[in-house]
């Protein structure tokens, strides 16, 4: 049989899948663009007995860190192994690329835990490009044929899944000595998009100085708190330009940006893509 991409799906906007639950021959990435849904991985011997299994040969603290069950969106992959019962449901209207690959040995998936999992992709410029081109291509081929770019493009996902994981362990390691940087995150994510946000507070609140604030957020996150704000406020950015018909100055005001015209600088510079352009892309 060989290696192959079998099929893969890029779904406009719609308010529940074709298929409540499903097994699959092959290893699957299912992964919304936007919107976000619930699902849970369910093993053919049942949960509970592949967890004691886990368990037993020493995985139980890697299937931690891969949820098999909750809710994902935009920049969390889900990866289900073959023979295993995906059962999904969505919370909105959302869009979403689905990837079947099949192959004798599943060679390509040697560095991903046997039971599966989610995991978060954490670079969102390429990430949002390796789907723009999956949309493109699935709409020039009038459907999910499946060819030699959409299996490069599958090969690019997978390495942003293994670049992700050597990633995050470093991550693990640097935060667990930094609890106060998980701290500074965790206000990022609830706060960046107000207006009144400024991280001179938020190193305040800390009882730390602006440039310590900085210095440490490095270390612990392998980038600067201001970019990772920007993270933050993008990511609301996407959402609204696809699931709202809300102008670009109003886009702008909900993501803490003074006026659409920095918003579309910011967002241009750090998408490759202009807004107006990501909104075309992604409103299908």
């Amino acid at each position: 049989m060989g290696a192959r991409v079998k099929r893969y799906t890029c779904s406009g906007p719609r308010d529940k899948f074709s298929l409540e639950a499903d097994v699959y021959e092959g290893w699957v990435i299912l992964a919304a663009q936007t919107g976000s849904f619930l699902f849970k991985m369910m093993d053919a011997a049942g949960d509970a007995a592949a967890a004691n299994e886990a368990e037993a040969n020493g995985d139980a603290a890697e299937m931690d860190r891969w949820e098999r069950q909750g809710e994902a969106g935009f920049g969390e992959l889900l990866l289900c192994p073959p023979g295993t019962t995906l059962w999904r449901q969505a919370l909105e209207p959302m869009s979403f690329v689905f990837v079947e690959y099949v192959s004798e040995d599943n060679e390509l998936f040697g560095g991903i835990p046997p039971r599966g999992g989610k995991i978060r992709i954490r670079d969102m410029q390429r990430l949002t490009s390796s789907f723009g081109y999956m949309n493109e291509l699935h709409d020039r081929n009038d459907g999910a044929k499946p060819d030699a770019d959409v299996a490069h493009l599958f090969a690019d996902l997978l390495f942003l899944i293994t670049h992700e994981r050597s990633t995050a362990e470093r991550l693990r390691e640097r935060r667990a000595a930094e609890p106060l940087m998980h701290h500074a995150a965790a206000y990022i994510e609830q706060h960046a998009c107000s207006p009144e946000f400024a991280l001179g507070a938020l190193a305040d609140k800390l009882g730390i100085a602006g440039p310590q604030l900085t210095r440490r957020f490095q270390a612990a996150y392998g980038k600067a708190p201001v970019a990772y704000v920007t993270e933050v406020r993008l990511a609301r950015a996407r959402r609204l330009l696809v699931e709202t018909d809300d102008t670009l100055d109003s886009i702008a005001e909900q993501c803490g940006y003074p006026n659409g015209f920095y918003l579309s600088r910011m967002f241009s510079r750090a998408m490759r893509l202009r807004p107006s352009a990501y909104r075309k892309m992604y409103r299908i």
